[in-house]
């Protein structure tokens, strides 16, 4: 979080969004609560122009008495249960459907540009075939995941 710290007090006009993904596999929730609600990390009072935000993974309770209620065993990591102070802050967006999904991320993609070979200074955006392969790679991926994890 230092360097993020520093650069949002070096630009103070802009707002600085930190994306965490799948918070609640993670150890320590306890971080992540005094980031998001108190704005401090270790008791140090973070620049107020950075935004915080999060994914998580469901929370599926096991009804098998072997495991603890609070967290499940998916494959390789566990799903924690978060915090009651952060439950305030969780909001369900749904699943998009595929054409959704695909629009967005070719949307996205859209927007991504290139450096000049020849002058750094000069952005270019992507070719056409290159968004192309980009945006279907993702949604292979996207796919792979839904149906395999």
């Amino acid at each position: 979080m230092s360097p993020i710290s520093q650069l949002a007090q070096q630009l103070p006009k802009f707002e600085l969004v930190v994306f965490f993904d799948e918070v609640n596999t993670s150890s320590c929730l306890g971080l992540f609560k005094e980031m998001f609600m108190d704005g401090t990390l270790h008791g140090v009072t973070l620049p107020k122009n950075i935004f915080f935000t999060a994914a998580i993974n469901p929370l599926i309770i096991s009804r098998d008495n072997s495991q603890d209620d609070l967290q499940v065993h998916r494959r390789d990591y566990l799903v924690h249960e978060l915090p009651q102070s952060l439950e305030s802050l969780k909001v369900f967006y749904g699943v998009l459907d595929t054409n959704t999904l695909e629009d967005y991320i070719k949307q996205k993609i859209a927007t991504f540009t290139i450096a000049s070979a020849d002058d750094s200074k000069i952005q270019m955006p992507l070719e056409a075939y290159a968004r192309e392969i980009l945006a279907q790679s993702i949604l292979n991926a996207q796919q792979f995941c839904e149906k395999r994890l």
